[in-house]
């Protein structure tokens, strides 16, 4: 996984290169945890995001 970011409703956002494995870890540690997932969507990175892992900045910086 790349990063975790949680905002203040609740919502948790991961980011990884792997989707398939992240997914495979997340729903057996959910389930131990007793954390009951109420929405689960995986989104395709996008030429900006590209862009914002191989430069680490802006296209505006």
């Amino acid at each position: 996984m790349k990063g975790v970011r949680l905002d203040a409703d609740g919502t948790c956002y991961l980011h990884s290169a792997d989707a398939a494995r992240t997914l495979q870890s997340l729903m057996p540690w959910a389930s131990q945890k007793g954390i009951r997932l109420t929405h689960l969507e995986v989104v395709p990175a996008n030429l900006e995001d590209v862009f914002l892992a191989i430069t680490g900045r802006n296209l505006r910086d």
